[in-house]
């Protein structure tokens, strides 16, 4: 089946961050999110605003033996569509084979959160690490909540998922 053309997105939301020149290593955190990373299907790191949580999930990152998708979502993704097509444009960074998957099931109408699920069951026994940083930009959007839902419930137990 021919899969259709790249959409254009932002591709800085699918990159992982470098670390600042001022990031203060902080080894027992580091070897703590590894940890947590290696032994469980979803890892929450939650502090406030300018804590270092993304660097400290960057910084865990780099210690750790699997590909890693990135998606850092602001107001805009909360748009199911779009969430499902960023969260597809993610994924198929270290899964290219899965570009297609959801936005062929978006574009043959099933609904966002069915989407949302092949996508999550496209990745097999796959081990890698799917990041969404900024979550809390989504506020109170159910739509974009569900979607998110679908994905962690079909996600096979080789994806970590880091919030």
């Amino acid at each position: 089946m021919a899969r259709p053309r790249q959409l254009s997105l932002i591709q800085r939301k699918l990159t992982v961050p470098a670390l600042g020149e001022g990031f203060v290593h902080r080894s027992r955190l580091r070897s703590l999110l590894v940890q947590l990373i290696e032994e469980r299907r979803i890892v929450v790191v939650s502090a406030t605003a300018g804590a270092g949580k993304t660097s400290a999930v960057v910084s865990a990152l780099r210690l750790l033996d699997r590909p890693v998708a990135w998606l850092a979502v602001d107001q805009t993704d909360a748009s199911p569509g779009r969430l499902v097509t960023y969260l597809e444009a993610a994924v198929a960074r270290c899964m290219p084979d899965l570009i297609g998957v959801a936005s062929d099931a978006l574009a043959a109408g099933i609904a966002h959160a069915e989407a949302a699920g092949l996508l999550a069951e496209a990745v097999g026994n796959r081990r890698a690490v799917l990041v969404l940083d900024n979550l809390e930009r989504l506020g109170g959007e159910r739509d974009a909540w569900v979607v998110l839902e679908a994905f962690v419930r079909y996600a096979p137990v080789e994806l970590r998922i880091g919030m």
